[in-house]
């Protein structure tokens, strides 16, 4: 059986220690905080960031996550950006327990870590939920044959995310409703 990997391989031909280009690099928000959407508990959210290179040379490009929250990730992590291009990075939020999630991803140009940019992401893990008034108790008074009632009953979502419910009305009262 034979298989095959792809090793991906980075390098330049600075000497060690030698001062390198110095990166011409653009974020959106030029480093400030990226938030995610609401997301759903172990359900994911995304955001893209475009990396634009405005340099006459190659840019070589690290996102260092050793230190981030496991909830968030982003694809590619390593890479070249040709000069008077962009590189799309994909980001991804997918909570495990609802609560406020923020962490700190620091992006290491051309091997050098002075040449970096580090800013926030940060997002919010939701329990979809509903409440609903009367402790979730519907009554309708009483009336005489030919009559019929009305009830206004609040139904709210607490949780920053849309959420879908059904009413499950017994078969003898469907054909009042």
């Amino acid at each position: 059986v034979c298989s095959s990997d792809l090793v991906g391989v980075e390098g330049h031909t600075f000497a060690p220690d030698a001062e390198h280009f110095l990166p011409k690099v653009g974020l959106p928000g030029g480093g400030k905080p990226v938030f995610f959407p609401a997301a759903p508990v172990s359900g994911s959210r995304y955001q893209t960031l475009a990396l634009t290179n405005t340099a006459h040379t190659p840019l070589l490009f690290n996102i260092d996550t050793t230190y981030t929250d496991l909830s968030f990730s982003c694809k590619p992590m390593r890479g070249l950006v040709l000069s008077d291009s962009r590189q799309m990075i994909a980001l991804r939020f997918r909570p495990t327990v609802p609560k406020l999630y923020t962490t700190n991803i620091k992006a290491v140009f051309n091997c050098t870590p002075a040449n970096s940019i580090e800013f926030e992401i940060a997002g919010t893990g939701y329990l979809p939920s509903l409440k609903m008034a009367n402790s979730a108790q519907l009554f309708f008074k009483p009336t005489c044959v030919g009559n019929s009632s009305e009830l206004a009953y609040a139904v709210t979502n607490p949780s920053r995310m849309g959420v879908q419910y059904e009413w499950d009305i017994p078969e003898i009262g469907r054909a009042h409703v």
